[in-house]
C-alpha cells in the first residue's frame, strides 16, 4: 500500500469538497449535524484553506486514490501552543482505518513543521480521542500534554507535544 500525502492545489477541490461530505456524514455520529435539503452537508471551512497562507490542506491518497484529507492551521487554543500548528480536521476513510493510514498521515504532516503541536478533539468523539493519543504518544515518545477543556472556546481534548523534523 503506497500512501501520499499531497499538499492540495485548487484542483484538488472537488475531491475535498467529496470527501468532506462522508467526514461530516461520519462526525455526525458525534454532534448534531444535519444535512439539507438536497441531502448534502454543509461545508463551511473548506475555502480558507485556499485562500490564507496560515491554512494548509492536504489530501491522502492511498494507492493513487484519494482516502482522506488533514486539514492543518496555526488556530491554536491552548496558550502553550502560540506559534505553533494544529490539525484542525483529520479524515481517513474507513476502508484503510487501522491499517496505519491516519498514523502514517498524522506523522508525515509533523515531521513537515518542526515545532509546537496542537490536536483538538471533541469530548464526545472517544474513537478519535484513543486514536490521537495513541498516535501522538507514540510519536512524542510519551512527551505530550493532554488538557481536558469545557469552556466557551473548547470542550474535549487537548493534546500539545513538539514535532521533530523527521518521522521516527
Amino acid at each position: 500500500m503506497r500512501i501520499e500525502v499531497k499538499q492540495a492545489e485548487s484542483t484538488d477541490r472537488i475531491k475535498l469538497d467529496n470527501l468532506m461530505q462522508f467526514y461530516i456524514y461520519d462526525f455526525s455520529e458525534f454532534l448534531p449535524i444535519d444535512m439539507d435539503e438536497k441531502a448534502s452537508f454543509k461545508e463551511e471551512i473548506l475555502d480558507d484553506y485556499f485562500a490564507s497562507p496560515d491554512k494548509v490542506p492536504f489530501l491522502v491518497l492511498v494507492d493513487g486514490l484519494p482516502a482522506g484529507f488533514a486539514l492543518v492551521s496555526a488556530e491554536i487554543v491552548s496558550q502553550q501552543n502560540q506559534g505553533g500548528r494544529c490539525i484542525r480536521e483529520f479524515f481517513i476513510v474507513k476502508r484503510y482505518r487501522r491499517k496505519r493510514v491516519g498514523k502514517t498521515v498524522a506523522t508525515t504532516i509533523f515531521s513537515m513543521y518542526p515545532g509546537k503541536w496542537e490536536v483538538r478533539v471533541v469530548r464526545t468523539n472517544l474513537p478519535a480521542r484513543v486514536f490521537w493519543e495513541r498516535v501522538i504518544s507514540e510519536y512524542s515518545e510519551d512527551r505530550y500534554n493532554c488538557e481536558e477543556r469545557n469552556d466557551e472556546i473548547w470542550r474535549g481534548s487537548i493534546f500539545s507535544f513538539q514535532a521533530r523534523a523527521t518521522a521516527p
